[in-house]
């Protein structure tokens, strides 16, 4: 597993090996966040207040990827992206199977959902 923080800015970088899983329970934020399984799931379960968030630098914009190519991706509570100027960011999810909570929200400019199973 690597995770790490870029020197380059406010960036959060997690990836697991074949069929590892991140799970993220907590508040997140950073300028950008990656958390990617490449086999295996990953739980974004911020919740009771905390959330995961990309608020986007002067020279980034705020992003958030929550990749499992073919494994799941779980979330409840709050993802959110935005741009330092407080404009709609972008949220990209892709995994085999996508399981969202009833109380599971997405707060971005925009949202790319793509499901390993129909995207080829």
């Amino acid at each position: 597993m690597m995770l790490s923080d870029s020197s380059s800015g406010r960036q959060l970088f997690v990836q697991t090996g074949n069929k590892g899983t991140v799970i993220d329970r907590g508040a997140t934020l950073a300028a950008q966040i990656n958390l990617e399984a490449a086999d295996g799931n990953i739980y974004a379960l911020a919740g009771g207040g905390s959330h995961i968030r990309a608020t986007g630098t002067a020279t980034r914009d705020g992003h958030v990827w929550l990749v499992a190519n073919g494994g799941q991706v779980t979330q409840r509570g709050t993802v959110a992206a935005m741009n330092l100027d407080g404009g709609g960011g972008t949220v990209d999810t892709l995994a085999a199977t996508l399981n969202f909570a009833h109380d599971a929200a997405i707060r971005a400019g925009r949202w790319n959902v793509l499901d390993r199973t129909s995207s080829g």
